[in-house]
């Protein structure tokens, strides 16, 4: 399931919009681009313009930004790494927390969710700075600095949020708890393998298997739902008697508690 509960979004369409908790774009520029140019050095500043979009660090940029035409360089990306707070958060986004990676974001709310990337690019807007990746299922994230601060926003209807640095302490804990999460291809793999230790009959004649969940799993939410769903399988198949011992890729068994449950192969994942 898709972290829709949670905090993070955006409006429909290819660039957000600053949203009432994020931060307000620079104001635009006081002149016109072309302001006492000719036709053709206003061609040469357009074409510049537009390539210092995507190429903020060329040597033509500095002249239009310092013309107020380009968005305040927002520095190095390293500077918006880590983890940040949510800011104002939103009563279905409590305490929700974002921590921003080269190759992915790790979303921390009621439980954690990671999604990967392909790694963050420059993608300004006039009046803003701002980077752009791709997730593995598709999805589109913006990074946006504006009035010095950021904001992160997420395509398909999620909502944009703006982000602040937090209490000193919560955010090393919040650091912490991101760094023992298990990876997402460990928790994937080992709900691949208790899928295949279950104890399931050959499909009759004609009938469909039922479809994987994993196969198009690319958050670690999503492998840990396809853990949860074999290990339920498994919880029913032991009721029933169908299996009386665990399948060692499906971990261990824990009959410490009134309930017994199936302990995972993996480092535990805050709930």
């Amino acid at each position: 399931m898709r972290w829709c509960a949670i905090a993070l979004g955006l409006m429909f369409g290819c660039r957000p919009a600053a949203s009432p908790e994020g931060p307000s774009p620079g104001a635009a520029p006081a002149r016109a681009l072309c302001d006492g140019l000719t036709d053709a050095a206003c061609e040469d500043r357009a074409l510049m313009h537009a390539a210092c979009l995507t190429e903020p660090t060329h040597a033509g940029c500095e002249a239009l930004r310092d013309g107020g035409w380009l968005p305040p360089s927002p520095g190095e990306l390293t500077a918006w790494l880590g983890c940040w707070q949510v800011d104002a958060p939103r009563a279905e986004a409590r305490d929700g927390w974002v921590c921003i990676e080269p190759t992915a974001i790790a979303i921390r709310a009621e439980s954690w969710d990671v999604w990967p990337h392909g790694g963050w690019r420059r993608d300004d807007a006039p009046d803003h700075a701002a980077w752009s990746a791709a997730t593995d299922d598709g999805r589109r994230l913006w990074l946006t600095i504006a009035a010095g601060r950021p904001h992160l926003a997420v395509s398909r209807g999620l909502i944009a949020v703006g982000l602040q640095r937090g209490d000193v302490a919560a955010r090393a804990a919040i650091a912490t708890e991101r760094d023992e999460l298990p990876s997402i291809a460990e928790v994937c793999a080992a709900a691949a393998a208790c899928v295949r230790g279950l104890p399931r009959p050959a499909p009759f004649g004609d009938e469909v298997p039922p479809l994987d969940p994993l196969v198009f799993a690319n958050t670690l939410r999503e492998c840990l739902a396809g853990w949860d769903g074999a290990a339920a399988e498994l919880s029913g198949a032991r009721a029933f008697g169908a299996v009386t011992a665990i399948p060692p890729a499906c971990g261990t068994l824990d009959s410490s508690s009134w309930t017994a449950r199936i302990v995972p192969p993996f480092a535990g994942v805050a709930r």
